[in-house]
């Protein structure tokens, strides 16, 4: 299955048959910064609805709690929302498992060291990054992420990740 999720419902037309286009962003289901959302929608001029992960999760049987059903890939670029929006999708409380996560992240707000501190307190390591020229709204300004779940198995000695062995 191949989910796209963008608060702006004109692109809808061109997704490919196979794709299943939500004209939905990503709101948060905590207090987020103040009417952070509405600004976002505003800057963006996003006509879309905002569901939180938990209401995607839900609405599209992918709930981790209730089926148990694992996302490999997350691919997000939602302008913005994702500073406001991470906890439901990587926090302790997460609705989904996610495996591997794509992201542009865009500007970078006060929450930005505590975005990064919750992705590898959840076992995320940063393989990839790279700028995108091509962010006209943020003056050439979004960076490209890619982001991997390592196993449990798995743990840091002095900065580098090795594999654990069983005890003897």
């Amino acid at each position: 299955e191949i989910h796209t999720f963008d608060p702006e419902p004109k692109w809808a037309a061109s997704a490919p048959d196979f794709v299943n286009y939500h004209a939905w962003g990503l709101k948060a289901s905590y207090p987020a910064p103040t009417n952070a959302v509405l600004e976002m929608t505003a800057r963006h001029e996003l006509t879309g609805e905002f569901k939180t992960m938990q209401e995607t999760t839900r609405e599209l049987g992918h709930d981790k709690k209730r089926n148990g059903r694992v996302v490999d890939l997350f691919k997000i670029d939602c302008e913005g929302c994702e500073w406001i929006s991470y906890k439901d999708w990587i926090g302790d409380n997460a609705s989904i498992d996610i495996r591997q996560i794509l992201i542009e992240l865009h500007e970078h707000p006060d929450v930005g060291y505590e975005f990064f501190e919750t992705l590898f307190r959840q076992g995320y390591v940063l393989f990839h990054k790279e700028p995108n020229p091509f962010a006209p709204r943020f003056n050439g300004f979004g960076v490209e992420h890619s982001f991997l779940k390592l196993s449990k198995n798995f743990r840091a000695i002095d900065g580098e990740l090795i594999p654990s062995r069983a005890p003897k």
